[in-house]
This record gives structure tokens, C-alpha cells and sequence, in this order.
């Protein structure tokens, strides 16, 4: 008996410092969570319980040892590091410019306290490919990228000379016009004729021509 229950204390307190991970992860979880404290005098642990987050970068949680009533429980605190791998800018990035990984590189950055854990989950991360992304804000030299300040390229840009296909029942006609705002395939986009400068609307198709229904 006396065996069944040390083996049940020494699996006590790392058990409870995976709860522990587990609770924080809830709130990062796409981070990389570690503990930076660990449990005092771990070895007579047996139960922890009330882990909450500060966003201070420590866990405040009850404690109870063996041969400790559960109105006996410590309160302690806990230092933990939560880190996502982001893609920093090595300079400014204006908005329309395409992102390039060179102009970037990949880095590990807290985000359990401060301002940036109100957006820990808005990051741009490593694992996001940067091809055919382009900026729709100023991206500031070290500065961690939310996904909202990119986007993806368009497959057609304002300005761009197009091809258009105009569709009136079994009629057709091709023309050229101009991209009068940027668009994406599948999408309905404006169009300034090259001739006549009217103004039109039609689908991008996958081969960049513009269908326009009459």
C-alpha cells in the first residue's frame, strides 16, 4: 500500500504541471507554452486546481499537499513563456508592395503579456507562405505583421489593361478595357472601355479575360 502510494505522489506533481500547460494553451493555442517556475517542494503535491492567467506572464493556482485539507490549499503564482514564430519586417513596407521573404525575417516573440497579447491571435505567423501577399498597411521594420495588414495580390491591378468578353444571348464581342480597381478571380470588378470609356462590370474568369453580360 505504502509503495501504490508514493508511485501515485511522484506522478502527482507533473501531471499537474501538464493541467497547468494545458489551461494556458487554451488561451494560446497556436503557441509554443512552457513553464518558466516550477511547482515548490513538488515532491508532496497531490492535486492543483483554480489556474487562472493574469496576462501578466504568470498563473496564479491553488495547491493542495498531501495531508492537507482542501481548505489547507496554497495559493501561489507561476512564471509561463508563450511564444509563436512570426514573420518581422528587416524594413518598412509600403502598402500595394508584394512581401518577399527577404524582406523578412522569422522569429520567436512572446505574446502573454503587454499589448501584444491582445492580438496573439491576429499574427502573422512562419507557417504562413508570403507568396502572392502584398500589404495593405505600412508594415513597420520589427514589428510583428497581423494578418490584416496583408492580403492577397489581385489577380488583376487598377490600371491593368484586360481583355474583355461582352455577352448579349448567343452574341459575343472582345474588346479591351481598363481595370478601374483590383480584383480577384471569380469576382465582379469595374472596367473602363479603352474605346467607347464606358464604364462596365463583369466577371473575372480564370484566364483573366472579364465576362460582361449586356
Amino acid at each position: 500500500m505504502l509503495e501504490i502510494l508514493f508511485s501515485t505522489l511522484a506522478f502527482a506533481a507533473p501531471q499537474c504541471e501538464q493541467q497547468i500547460i494545458q489551461t494556458i494553451r487554451e488561451n494560446y493555442p497556436d503557441a509554443k507554452v512552457e513553464l518558466v517556475d516550477r511547482l515548490p517542494n513538488p515532491g508532496s503535491v497531490v492535486d492543483c486546481s483554480n489556474i487562472y492567467d493574469t496576462g501578466r506572464g504568470q498563473v496564479t493556482l491553488e495547491i493542495r499537499r498531501r495531508d492537507a485539507t482542501r481548505a489547507d490549499a496554497e495559493h501561489i503564482s507561476l512564471g509561463f513563456s508563450a511564444k509563436v514564430s512570426a514573420w518581422l519586417p528587416k524594413r518598412r513596407v509600403l502598402p500595394g508592395q508584394l512581401l518577399s521573404e527577404a524582406d523578412f525575417e522569422q522569429r520567436w516573440i512572446s505574446v502573454n503579456q503587454g499589448m501584444i497579447r491582445e492580438v496573439r491571435g491576429l499574427i502573422l505567423e512562419s507557417t504562413q507562405p508570403l507568396r502572392r501577399l502584398q500589404a495593405r498597411n505600412t508594415l513597420l521594420e520589427g514589428q510583428p505583421v497581423l494578418r490584416s495588414a496583408v492580403e492577397k495580390m489581385p489577380d488583376v491591378r487598377r490600371g491593368d489593361e484586360v481583355g474583355v468578353l461582352l455577352k448579349r444571348g448567343s452574341l459575343s464581342v472582345r474588346t479591351k478595357a481598363f481595370a478601374a480597381e483590383p480584383g480577384y478571380v471569380g469576382s465582379r470588378i469595374h472596367l473602363i472601355s479603352k474605346t467607347t470609356k464606358r464604364d462596365l462590370q463583369g466577371i473575372l474568369l480564370e484566364d483573366g479575360t472579364i465576362e460582361v453580360s449586356l
